[in-house]
């Protein structure tokens, strides 16, 4: 058995760590909801369905996980063709 000292100290610690837990996780949730909302502002909000997501507010929390890639939405997949035509074009 510890002693009472030991004890303390040992509930004290446990509780620092779940402390510092529940922090790292709370700024690891704003980081992602913040990413989603600047993905989200960058779709084009017609919740069209084309990208398999039945949402683009879905799509764009699809993308923070991991599940899915922008271009993946029609409309950004254009714009990244138009982008890579236009840069081409001034090339040659």
């Amino acid at each position: 058995m510890l002693g009472g000292k030991e004890e303390d100290l040992k509930k004290k610690t446990r509780k620092k760590n779940i402390t510092e837990t529940i922090s790292n996780v709370e700024n690891n949730v704003m980081e992602m909801m913040q990413k989603m909302e600047q993905i989200y502002n960058g779709l084009p909000k017609l919740d069209c369905g084309s990208c398999g997501a039945p949402s683009c507010k879905a799509m764009a929390e699809d993308i923070v996980r991991g599940k899915a890639k922008e271009t993946e939405c029609i409309f950004k997949l254009k714009e990244k063709i138009q982008s890579v035509y236009d840069q081409l074009r001034t090339t040659f």
